[in-house]
């Protein structure tokens, strides 16, 4: 008689088999079930907060429990402890100076142990402290999150400094256990109670962002407009998602050993760090090679790939994860933030004097003032970042596999905040008579100051197809090898920048409304006036994003069987990713200006 089957483990044999878009598929529908049984069981969802905070002093209980009885911290990042101490010692601040409640006591609870275990990992038990594993750069984290944390923080009454702080300790949480990820990559192997509190951990976020998740559904979205306005509402939900998602790839792995039986958690071999995070691994080429980073690689293992790589490493590596560690990324980044702060407030402040200028009929000179400003940006800023200088060029550009979509999700975020930048100059500098007339030169569908306007249904229209104009004439340009090297850098440019020009003028002279200054074209811009604004510029706000967005999606569906290729002017090492991608050493610069300088 054969002896009976255990469900759970049937049902893991099933999971396991599964390609890793099921595997993907079923979790989102376990996550779902998940908030969905919670939001059913837990009446006060402040509960969830308070739970998390538990369930987190639950798993630095165990690091005490392992560090006293066996008497080694390795395996542990000590890295990460010392982040979890800042952002509960900002927090535990936060709390005694904005809000003092239960969460207070758990956060001082929590801190106290977590010092303690940094005093015996660093004092104690240094000797079988792994400081070679644990080689993850603390200001990759404390820098970043700093900044995000100057540019976003709640809009409450608090002192400037405490919102900073707040917003700080936010960021941080979010990313903290990195490093402890990164030891668990370099060892291959977790022992129990290190994986016990990594696993806590996962609990732990999962909790806190139910809470928050729960709130807002309940709330019907009220409780992102008692947050503030602006974007720290969504950046509260987007940390709390990121914790949740970096520790979902280690939570599966510790399902699944648990469900086998084994007590020690092994990572599976194709699981390697390249950089920070769960990176598969493989030979490739390109940049990201360059970088020193390892990309993986379809082995054709069919169903039997995730025994390699997990679901969600298959993910990160579809959407270019790995590129969040890279330098050069980053400095792309920086300049595509700059250049769209500058060109934000040239065309804004060109705007509103031709508008105010010839109110009557300035059809005309707005056309010209686009075409000359963006060719000007374009023409310098092509060569060091990509010259993407607006969201749809950077999602168009992620669609055709130009740049991935981490690196396109990277350059709208510094996009969107150097257009903020912009606009608080243009608040400063412009009069209040000025601003009120022209809503600060934002983006408006039911007019400027008295003028009339335009309705819903005609802006987005015009947003979408203004916007396929551009894509078609100008990306498309970009797009042809041949034709990019024909023409060169310049003419490229003016290509994209006439392009744009003319989609302008079409949009005021198909209207016919005095004061309308054209489509959009550019979502960040539009953005910076309703942040700083608000008021009637959220009103059909939408409409900016979801045109242009709808057109690159159009666009692409057209342009899918047109040839990838190097965006102007450079056979050879000039591929068409460090083209749109990167800021190159000094060597590849002067290479580069040689070449595009034979060209012209």
């Amino acid at each position: 008689m054969r002896p009976a089957r255990n469900p759970i483990h049937i049902v893991s044999v099933w999971v396991q088999r599964q390609p890793p878009k099921v595997k993907a598929f079923l979790a989102v529908v376990l996550g779902i079930v998940a908030l969905m049984v919670l939001r059913f069981i837990v009446h006060d969802h402040d509960n969830l907060f308070v739970g998390a905070e538990a369930v987190h002093s639950i798993g630095i209980l165990v690091l005490i429990f392992k560090l006293t009885k066996e008497r080694t911290c390795a395996g542990i990042s000590l890295k990460s402890q010392e982040l979890t101490a800042i952002f509960l010692a900002v927090r535990l601040y936060c709390s005694f100076v904005m809000e003092y409640d239960i969460h207070t006591l758990l956060d001082l609870a929590t801190l106290a142990t977590t010092l303690w275990v940094i005093y015996m990992i660093r004092f104690k038990l240094k000797s079988s402290y792994m400081e070679d594993k644990d080689n993850f750069a603390l200001y990759f984290v404390i820098a970043p999150c700093a900044v995000l944390a100057l540019l976003i923080h709640p809009s409450t009454s608090h002192y400037f400094v405490n919102r900073v702080f707040w917003a700080f300790c936010v960021y941080l949480e979010a990313v903290s256990v990195l490093p402890q990820l990164r030891v668990m990559q370099n060892t291959k192997i977790v022992e129990p109670f290190t994986a016990h509190y990594v696993f806590a951990l996962g609990i732990a976020r999962f909790l806190s962002c139910a809470h928050w998740v729960l709130q807002v559904l309940d709330s019907r979205g009220h409780l992102l407009v008692a947050l503030g306005h602006g974007l720290w509402p969504s950046m509260v939900l987007i940390s709390e998602i990121v914790q949740t998602f970096i520790l979902a790839d280690f939570c599966y792995y510790y399902v699944k050993s648990v469900l086998g039986g084994q007590l020690v958690l092994r990572l599976p071999s194709g699981v390697e760090p390249t950089g920070v995070g769960w990176m598969p691994s493989m030979a490739a080429t390109g940049p990201a090679e360059e970088e020193g980073l390892a990309l993986p690689v379809d082995d054709g293992g069919g169903s039997s790939g995730g025994d390699h790589a997990s679901f969600l490493s298959t993910f990160l590596l579809y959407i270019g994860a790995h590129e969040l560690f890279s330098p050069q990324m980053w400095k792309a980044a920086m300049t595509e933030f700059v250049a769209t702060a500058l060109l934000v407030f040239c065309l804004t402040t060109s705007i509103v004097s031709c508008l105010k200028s010839n109110e009557s009929d300035p059809k005309l000179l707005i056309p010209i003032a686009v075409f000359i400003i963006l060719f000007l940006f374009l023409l310098v800023t092509f060569p060091l970042s990509g010259g993407f200088l607006s969201p749809i060029f950077a999602f168009i550009a992620a669609l055709r596999g130009v740049i991935t979509f981490t690196r396109a999700a990277v350059y709208i975020l510094a996009q969107c905040l150097g257009s903020i930048i912009a606009f608080l100059l243009i608040k400063d500098a412009m009069s209040p008579d000025v601003a009120e007339k022209y809503s600060l030169g934002g983006c408006t569908i039911h007019g400027t100051g008295d003028t009339p306007g335009i309705g819903i249904a005609t802006a987005l229209v015009l947003e979408f197809a203004c916007t396929f104009v551009v894509l078609y004439v100008g990306v498309t340009v970009v797009l042809d090898q041949k034709m990019s090297e024909r023409l060169g850098l310049p003419m490229v440019c003016g290509m994209i920048a006439g392009s744009s020009a003319v989609a302008v003028f079409v949009s005021t002279t198909i209207t016919g409304r005095a004061g309308y200054g054209g489509v959009g074209l550019n979502p960040a811009r539009c953005l910076g006036p309703a942040v700083l604004r608000g008021g009637r510029l959220w009103e059909g706000h939408w409409v900016f994003w979801v045109g242009p967005f709808a057109a690159c999606v159009a666009y692409y569906g057209f342009s899918v069987n047109l040839p990838t290729a190097p965006l102007v002017g450079a056979k050879g090492d000039i591929g068409i990713l460090k083209m749109a991608g990167s800021c190159w050493r000094w060597r590849r610069r002067r290479r580069l200006e040689e070449k595009l300088g034979q060209n012209v």
